[in-house]
């Protein structure tokens, strides 16, 4: 603690002495700049004093979210609107918010430890943000939602019967290559062979290998159907079940069965999983629509959403003890030791839901337009965006519930796909199927390959991926925007 005093202090000091720069900052730009201001340089060193804050507070309390969101409001509620004011309130308000969410979480532990003062601090801050989002945001122009499902420039678009044949051909090949890499590796020659064999290959393959990355495919088609569908309902590019929320709450749903009723049969883990999945999509989209379904009100929302699921899973965590378990290794969004009984659930859904979406694919499409134009078209807009909605959700729930809670495969894929062929609904949910099908067999066996016998959570690869290309995406869209 000590060795961050004289960072804080010093910080603290050098922002009081630039907080009369940052009050100019309130004006817009060319006024700012008319009256002398720098504005860039002000501020860029305003961001470079907050992230090195922030990064001296991490090392000694570690991640805890929201303190910089709610405490700053608290202090412009009072009336205050100077910086040099606004730092010092902000210090005791902070403290005050650290302070009673310690006391909260020290209230609710077992023998062993007590819950994460960030859980606490997260069901506090959560709620903020919407209320933020609520009362500070204003909603979209016209019908309430972009009519355009890009971001980015232009691209080269490729004819769909050799796409659908190259992505066929490589999802195929690379669930085969799957089976043969891992801790231990089955090579080519054998891989045919030992299934006729009952020997250990036999045992490999059959009982784990062909199994898991089964289920690694249907999972990640899933979730990439599931993003064209959500995506397509809300005519926003960056939507998403694991930007929205959904993810999480299909998370939180599915580890209240795993911690409070272990002993419960495995079929009950899906329909919580969908349970939880069904309640984050219809608070954030509910609302959502109060602002238009405005893209970055979802997004904010679904961050908030998270926050208040992730909270509630680090509860059951420390209730349960499962730090170590498979029930928080499959918090970060793993396949291991999957069955055939995983495979069938996410086949189930696959089954039932992508037909589903594939009769309404035409209905669906219509979506593209704006309200007014997809009603003089004959279409119940509330009651196909709704049904979309729906049929995306359960998708991400049955993947969750196989696979836990794997992110950015329902953003990537279908954004990709679209890049390449285009918006129309059915092509994009097939090859953004092979897509996110190839993306989370790949993680897989990368996973489990490049470490073994240690394995890596395929999530955790795909965060690694789809974060910076979320970042990407918001950028661009941002930049269209502008121009």
């Amino acid at each position: 603690m000590f060795y961050a005093l004289p960072w804080v202090v010093g910080i603290t000091l050098l922002a009081l002495v630039l907080s009369r720069q940052w009050d100019m900052l309130e004006l817009d730009e060319s006024t700012a700049s008319s009256l002398g201001q720098k504005v860039a340089l002000a501020r860029a060193g305003g961001l470079i004093l907050a992230v090195l804050l922030a990064a001296v507070i991490v090392s000694v309390i570690g991640p805890i979210g929201f303190v910089g969101l709610v405490a700053p409001h608290l202090v412009r509620l009072s009336g205050v609107r100077s910086n040099r004011l606004l730092l010092p309130g902000v210090f005791i308000w902070g403290a005050a918010l650290l302070v009673g969410a310690d006391v909260l979480a020290k209230m609710v532990h077992n023998s062993s430890m007590e819950l994460p003062t960030g859980a606490v601090m997260a069901i506090i801050g959560a709620p903020w943000l919407i209320w933020l989002v609520l009362t500070r945001m204003k909603a979209a122009n016209g019908s309430g939602m972009s009519t355009s499902m890009s971001t980015g420039g232009a691209a080269r678009r490729f004819a769909f019967g050799p796409m659908a044949v190259l992505f066929s051909v490589i999802t195929v090949v690379l669930i085969l290559l799957s089976t043969m890499f891992g801790g231990m590796r089955i090579p080519l020659a054998d891989w045919l062979p030992s299934l006729f064999q009952s020997d250990g290959l036999f045992s490999a393959l059959i009982q784990l290998r062909i199994p898991r990355t089964l289920v690694a495919a249907g999972a990640g088609a899933a979730l990439a159907i599931s993003g064209v569908l959500i995506q397509m309902a809300v005519r926003n590019p960056l939507a998403d079940a694991s930007i929205v929320g959904v993810s999480s709450g299909a998370g939180l749903g599915a580890m209240m069965v795993i911690i409070l009723w272990p002993g419960l049969p495995i079929y009950l883990l899906p329909i919580a999983a969908i349970i939880g999945a069904a309640i984050a999509a219809v608070v954030v989209f509910s609302l959502a629509w109060k602002k238009g379904l405005n893209p970055s009100a979802v997004v904010l929302l679904g961050i908030a959403m998270s926050a208040i699921a992730g909270a509630g899973i680090q509860i059951l965590i420390v209730r349960g003890a499962v730090y170590g378990s498979s029930g928080y290794i499959w918090l970060t969004g793993s396949t291991y030791a999957r069955t055939w009984e995983q495979v069938r659930v996410i086949g189930l859904f696959l089954v039932i839901l992508v037909p589903v979406a594939w009769w309404l694919a035409r209905r669906f499409e219509l979506l593209v337009f704006d309200d007014n134009s997809a009603s003089g078209l004959g279409l119940g807009v509330r009651r196909t965006r709704l049904l979309a909605m729906t049929v995306g959700v359960l998708l991400a729930a049955g993947a969750v519930a196989c696979v836990g809670t794997v992110g950015f495969i329902g953003l990537i894929a279908p954004h990709m796909v679209r890049l390449l062929t285009g918006n129309k609904l059915r092509r994009s949910m097939f090859l953004s199927a092979l897509a996110g099908a190839v993306m989370l067999v790949l993680a897989d066996t990368i996973g489990r390959t490049v470490m073994a016998p240690t394995e890596i959570p395929s999530g955790i690869l795909i965060a690694i991926i789809g974060t910076p290309y979320f970042l990407y995406l918001m950028y661009r869209s941002n930049w269209r925007k502008s121009v």
